[in-house]
């Protein structure tokens, strides 16, 4: 990852990495996710464009105030964040909540939005009501983790013992249970996004899903494209919640190839 950089939104600290020069694109991560959840992306994505990733308000190494996490906090501080840093309209690339904030923001300020590129998304709510499965990211121990790190994954011999240790780490470093668990209380008093107002979206979508995707299965990714006009649909097979880790070189070609469309 290129140097940390800090931008002050709403009095507290963003940290941040860039890399690459042309048109803003910025990465956005999941719950319990970070910046560190793109590393295998930054360096094709930036090969033509200008690429940030952030760690959102109260994760990663970004400050943690105690104040109400909701969906539209997030989307307020990324809009002060862009602010801060000089970008008028990017294209955004979140996964799972990144990709809820993503259009929270395109819905919000469509003007400030040139492409939008959902990965496994959030943001509307599973058939049988349930969101994000079942699933705690806030484990407190190392074979919870483990259980977290393989309901991510397709290919269970990605979560080696090195890359628990190394998960759980982090985020017993970074610190971010609380604002996980402040989210997950507030959660139930925000409205889903409906089909209604997907269908307002107007910036050229890309929605990339993975085939054994747990976490938010495929039937979902099939709702947003139906939902979204003139969106697209890749389906990345033997994949799990996290197409840019798991499939890199995949999602790295694909994206890229919507991003360079004129």
């Amino acid at each position: 990852m290129p140097e940390e950089k800090i931008a002050r939104v709403h009095g507290s600290a963003i940290r941040y990495v860039e890399a690459g020069t042309g048109e803003a694109v910025v990465l956005l991560h999941g719950l319990g996710g970070s910046r560190l959840s793109f590393s295998a992306n930054m360096r094709a994505l930036s090969a033509r464009h200008r690429v940030v990733a952030l760690d959102q308000i109260g994760f990663g190494r970004s400050d943690k105030p105690a104040i109400d996490y909701t969906a539209a906090t997030f989307v307020d501080h990324l809009s002060g964040f862009l602010r801060e840093i000089g970008i008028d309209a990017p294209s955004l690339v979140g996964n799972s909540l990144g990709g809820e904030v993503a259009m929270r923001f395109a819905l919000r300020w469509p003007e400030r939005l040139h492409r939008l590129v959902l990965v496994a998304s959030g943001g509307i709510r599973h058939e049988e009501g349930a969101e994000w499965g079942e699933v705690d990211p806030t484990p407190p121990t190392m074979e919870e983790m483990r259980e977290f790190l393989l309901s991510l994954f397709h290919d269970a011999a990605l979560v080696t013992d090195d890359l628990v240790r190394l998960a759980f780490e982090n985020h017993e470093a970074c610190g971010d249970a609380a604002t996980i668990r402040r989210f997950r209380a507030r959660r139930k008093q925000e409205q889903p996004l409906r089909d209604s107002e997907l269908a307002s979206l107007r910036a050229p979508t890309l929605i990339v899903w993975g085939r054994e995707d747990r976490l938010t299965p495929i039937s979902l990714g099939k709702r947003l494209h139906d939902a979204i006009s003139g969106s697209r649909l890749a389906v990345i097979e033997r994949c799990g919640h996290l197409p840019m880790v798991e499939k890199a070189a995949e999602f790295n070609g694909i994206v890229t190839a919507f991003l360079g469309e004129p």
